[in-house]
């Protein structure tokens, strides 16, 4: 694709090298972004909004490093792949001195530290800012993984508990209602929704107030598109015909379109690139072949362009804005585990959990395909592809510390599995959609070409349910890579497995109650 138009916009225009890579790419606002490959196919560099940031990787293609302007950000992994530490890195002064004095030392800002328990999930979080200020925080688990309570320098901060089907029932302070899979109640609001199990009516109590209400409508495809707050403004919104929101306005009490109000949105496929208010601009870029944002440009017509790189939390949540200029940090965040985020310095971003985007008129944040309250740790409507992705439609991932929902469709598990010698083997891949496999119970996701670590004729992983019968036994589940003509293979070689006899042909998954 060379060009995209929506409606009477101008064009997103894209240019490409010999092998298909994107080299250029033009939004409609005139910013151009370009791009810099390795024979490998991996991103070397990225040039946007005046700045370049260079890319390093190790030999399986992880990002192991990125840098823009004095600011570096290095990260370090485990042997199974997971993301062990991250440490950013202030270099003032280090492209360019002039000056008699050296160039200061380099800083360290902030470093993060991750350790697991032996089935993936997430245990611990150390974070260290400044070399001074300490943060140590812990998850304690169910044997599903589900984290049920999370702890602060000893102090727990929330607690949760769950019922079968993965609803949660007490969050600490309040406890909850549900009228078969749908809440009802939480605390002092009541939940009230159609036939289809569309929520349509939000009420909180006050004392000695009138109680807060909030309506919600939707069209025919279980797309929000008006919502009334307490205070009266009346929030609308359109979509393109891939289901992308394009625009969002206030209406005042007459129904009439309140110009000033209105933000537009432009796409870079399911990745939101741009959003316009009146003569400010916002754009975004992500690290390749993911939802994990990189830097955030702010143009406002008149007024000197700000532009950030964004510090992001183990699966790509932004945690802090630095100015790539001077490596100053202006703004970090404090983030709840089910999304809910608190900004404190001189900016903030819209960004939250991967592919999520925050409305503050809603307190909701837009996730393409449904919108999530970060408060319920739940979705306005039902999963639009039903039962299939996960046994609960209205729930967001079990585990929000290792699994994301980029399009607002499908749990996305982590990335990498354990091969039968050990291997750290990709598997699926951010924001990939799984599809219901045709024999069996399982989802299938697609493998990107030259994936670093898989031979480059794995074009699939099946990622299957568990099964217990007298021929196959993976408690677990189990993995299964396959090329292009639909045969298991070994996902190192490319050949074709047989049987059971190779120990590639089912990977099993790992016990989730070690």
């Amino acid at each position: 694709m060379v060009s995209e138009t929506v409606d009477d916009n101008p064009a997103l225009q894209f240019e490409y090298d010999a092998v298909g890579r994107r080299t250029i790419r033009s939004s409609p606002t005139g910013s151009v972004t370009s791009w810099q490959w390795d024979p490998a196919g991996r991103p070397l560099g990225l040039t946007t909004d005046g700045h370049h940031l260079t890319f390093g990787h190790d030999a399986v293609g992880r990002v192991t490093d990125w840098r823009v302007g004095e600011l570096a950000v290095h990260r370090g992994h485990t042997s199974r792949g997971q993301l062990a530490t991250q440490d950013v890195i202030a270099h003032p002064a280090s492209t360019l001195n002039l000056g008699v004095e050296a160039s200061a030392p380099p800083r360290a800002m902030r470093q993060d530290c991750y350790a697991y328990r032996p089935d993936g999930y997430l245990v611990d979080h150390n974070i260290r800012r400044d070399a001074i200020d300490a943060v140590h925080r812990s998850f304690d688990l169910d044997p599903a993984g589900r984290i049920t309570a999370v702890v602060q320098d000893g102090h727990p901060t929330e607690q949760y508990s769950y019922d079968p089907l993965g609803n949660i029932t007490d969050s600490g302070s309040d406890r909850r209602e549900y009228l078969g899979n749908l809440l009802v109640r939480d605390g002092r609001t009541r939940f009230h929704y159609d036939a289809v199990g569309r929520l349509i009516r939000k009420t909180t109590t006050r004392p000695s107030h009138a109680p807060d209400v909030w309506h919600y409508r939707y069209n025919a495809f279980d797309q929000l598109t008006d919502v009334t707050t307490p205070d009266g403004p009346h929030w609308h919104y359109t979509y393109d015909a891939l289901g992308r929101r394009t625009t969002k306005h206030r209406l005042d009490h007459d129904g009439a379109v309140a110009v000033a109000e209105l933000i537009r949105y432009t796409w870079d496929g399911t990745h939101l690139l741009e959003q316009t208010a009146g003569d400010t601009t916002t754009r975004w870029t992500y690290q390749h072949g993911s939802y994990t944002p990189l830097t955030q440009a702010v143009d406002q017509g008149s007024v000197d362009a700000e532009f950030y790189a964004i510090v992001t939390d183990l699966v790509g949540t932004p945690v802090e804005l630095v100015d790539p200029r001077t490596a100053d940090s202006v703004a970090d965040a404090t983030t709840d585990l089910w999304g809910h985020t608190t900004w404190r310095g001189a900016t903030d971003t819209h960004l939250r959990f991967p592919g999520q985007y925050h409305d503050p008129e809603t307190g909701l944040h837009y996730n393409l395909h449904r919108y999530y309250n970060p408060h319920t740790a739940r979705y306005l409507t039902q999963d639009p592809l039903g039962l299939a992705p996960s046994p609960n439609p209205n729930t967001y991932p079990h585990n929000p510390t290792g699994w994301t929902d980029p399009l607002g469709l499908v749990p996305c598990p982590p990335t990498t599995i354990e091969g039968p010698n050990g291997e750290s083997l990709p598997a699926v891949q951010p924001g990939a959609v799984g599809t219901p496999v045709d024999s069996g119970k399982g989802l299938q996701y697609p493998i990107s070409p030259n994936t670093p670590g898989l031979d480059p004729r794995v074009t699939s992983v099946r990622i299957m349910d568990p099964v217990t019968t007298p021929r196959w036994s993976y408690p677990h589940g189990y993995a299964v890579y396959q090329n292009s003509a639909g045969q298991t293979v070994n996902p190192i070689t490319g050949r074709t497995t047989v049987g059971k006899a190779d120990p590639f042909a089912h990977i099993p998954l790992p016990d989730p109650n070690p």
